[in-house]
C-alpha cells in the first residue's frame, strides 16, 4: 500500500506530463536556498520520474568550487533535506550528471562567456531561478542572451 496521500487534485488528470529537457540556471548556487530548498526539490522531482532525462542544472556563484565539489555539496544537501530519502545511489549519479557548476562573478560577462555554458548552448530551452531583485536578474539574463530566444 502506498503511503503518500492520494492528490485530490489529480484525479481527473489522464496522465503525467513530464517537461521537455531545459536548462536551469541557479544564480548564488553555493547558499542556503539551493542547499535547503532547490536542489533537493529538483532531486525528489527526479526521483518521482516527474525531471526530464537530460534536464540540465548550472549553479553560478562566486564560490570557488569545480562541478565536482558542486556535485558533492549537493548531494550532501540532498542527503539532508531531499523529502525522498535516503537518497537513491542509482537515481542521483543520472541527477548529477546534469549538474554543473560557473564559478564567478554575477556581473562579470566571462563567467558566462568563457565558461561551461558554451558547451551546453546546443538544449532546447532556458529557464531561470534567482533570488535577487528583478533589475540584477535583467542585467544577468542580458549576459545569457546570445545563448537562447531572450526577448530583452
Amino acid at each position: 500500500m502506498n503511503s503518500e496521500p492520494e492528490n485530490v487534485f489529480r484525479e481527473d488528470l489522464l496522465d503525467e506530463r513530464t517537461p521537455a529537457p531545459s536548462i536551469l540556471v541557479i544564480f548564488g548556487a553555493s547558499g542556503d536556498l539551493t542547499q535547503r530548498k532547490l536542489l533537493p526539490a529538483l532531486y525528489s522531482l527526479a526521483h518521482d520520474g516527474l525531471l526530464p532525462a537530460g534536464q540540465t542544472i548550472i549553479g553560478v556563484a562566486r564560490k570557488d568550487w569545480s562541478t565536482d565539489e558542486f556535485r558533492a555539496e549537493m548531494r550532501q544537501a540532498c542527503d539532508e533535506h531531499a523529502r525522498r530519502s535516503p537518497v537513491s545511489d542509482a537515481i542521483w549519479e543520472t541527477f548529477a550528471e546534469g549538474l554543473h557548476y560557473l564559478s564567478g562573478g554575477f556581473d562579470d560577462e566571462a563567467t558566462f562567456v568563457d565558461g561551461q555554458l558554451k558547451a551546453l548552448q546546443p538544449k532546447l530551452r532556458f529557464m531561470f531561478e534567482s533570488g535577487m531583485t528583478f533589475f540584477r536578474f535583467v542585467t544577468r539574463l542580458r549576459y545569457l542572451r546570445g545563448y537562447c530566444d531572450l526577448p530583452l
